[in-house]
């Protein structure tokens, strides 16, 4: 019940956060959303399709193997008691955004990262 107090709220704060409202953003992925994935994710479950919650958008990220046990995993209680995508080190542990515009040479952008790393090696 404690969880889902925690991620009820995560999804609020959110929806109402600044995040939305930055004109140019070009791509936001969010574990704790309800529209994240196609469906609600079980625990230790793959991601093979990561969408962009970005409202002025409709990007997805989809996995780059046809290895299913190197795609990520959601983990449904991982910092704080929240949702993660959990990414095992490994070269072809990764996903790709299908869409080029995401990434233009002409121009800087900033990422924003909340993760919980097991190591700090690399």
């Amino acid at each position: 019940m404690f969880s889902e107090a925690s991620l009820k709220s995560a999804r609020n704060l959110s929806k109402s956060s600044r995040i939305s409202r930055v004109n140019d953003l070009s791509l936001w992925l969010d574990a704790t959303s309800d529209k994240a994935f196609e469906k609600e994710k079980d625990d230790n479950s793959i991601i093979s399709i990561w969408k962009d919650t970005n409202p002025r958008s409709s990007a997805q990220i989809a996995t780059n193997s046809s290895i299913s046990s190197l795609y990520p995993t959601y983990i449904l209680s991982e910092i704080n008691g929240l949702p993660v995508a959990n990414f095992k080190k490994s070269s072809n542990n990764c996903m790709t955004i299908s869409s080029q515009s995401f990434f233009n040479n002409s121009e800087d952008f900033t990422l924003y990262l909340i993760f919980s790393p097991n190591t700090l090696d690399d």
